[in-house]
C-alpha cells in the first residue's frame, strides 16, 4: 500500500479494536482470509444487536428496537461501505450511547469505565468515528445531561479515554 512511501501504515486504519477477536483466531491457525471473513460477517449482526439493545433501553419496545437494529445495522449507507471493514465495524457507537444512558441512570465509576471502553473501542475501529461521534455526543449531552457534575464526569472520561488514541 502506497509503496515505496515511508510510514504508509499511518495512512490507513489500524483496526486495533478487532485485535482481541482476530489474534486468538490467527494463533489457533485460522487463515488470515478466514479471519477477515469472520470479522466481516460479524460486523453487521453485532452492529444491529448493539443498536437493538440501545433502542430497547430507550423505547422499551421490541418492535421499535428491531426496526432500529435493522435500519442501522443494514442501512443502504452501510451496505455501500462494504469494501471498508472499518466502516462496517460500528457496533461501538450504539454501545457507547447505551453506556452513557446507563451512567445517567446509575452514576457510578463502572458505568463511566464502560463509556471509556466503548469510546476507545469506537476510536480504534475507525478514525472517521473520532470526528463524527463527538458531534453526536455533544448533541446528546445538550439534550440529556442536566447536572453539571454529570457533564464534567462524562467529559473528563471521554478526554481521558482519548489519550491512548493520541
Amino acid at each position: 500500500m502506497f509503496a515505496p512511501a515511508p510510514h504508509a501504515f499511518a495512512l490507513s486504519e489500524s483496526l486495533l479494536s478487532l485485535w482481541p477477536l482476530t489474534t486468538p483466531l490467527l494463533h489457533a491457525g485460522v487463515s488470515p482470509v478466514a479471519v477477515y471473513n469472520i470479522v466481516f460477517l460479524l460486523a453487521g449482526p453485532l452492529t444491529a444487536l448493539s443498536t437493538y439493545l440501545l433502542a430497547h433501553r430507550l423505547t422499551q419496545s421490541r418492535g421499535a428496537a428491531i426496526v432500529a437494529a435493522l435500519a442501522f445495522g443494514f442501512s443502504p449507507y452501510r451496505l455501500a461501505q462494504l469494501p471498508h471493514l472499518q466502516m462496517e465495524w460500528a457496533c461501538g457507537i450504539p454501545l457507547l450511547f447505551l453506556a452513557l444512558h446507563a451512567y445517567l441512570e446509575m452514576p457510578k465509576a463502572r458505568t463511566l469505565a464502560a463509556v471509556a471502553v466503548c469510546w476507545l473501542f469506537t476510536g480504534l475501529s475507525n478514525g472517521y468515528f473520532l470526528v463524527f461521534v463527538p458531534v453526536l455526543i455533544a448533541t446528546w449531552m445538550v439534550w440529556f445531561v442536566r447536572e453539571r457534575r454529570h457533564f464534567l464526569a462524562i467529559s473528563t472520561t471521554l478526554v481521558a479515554a482519548t489519550l491512548p488514541l493520541v
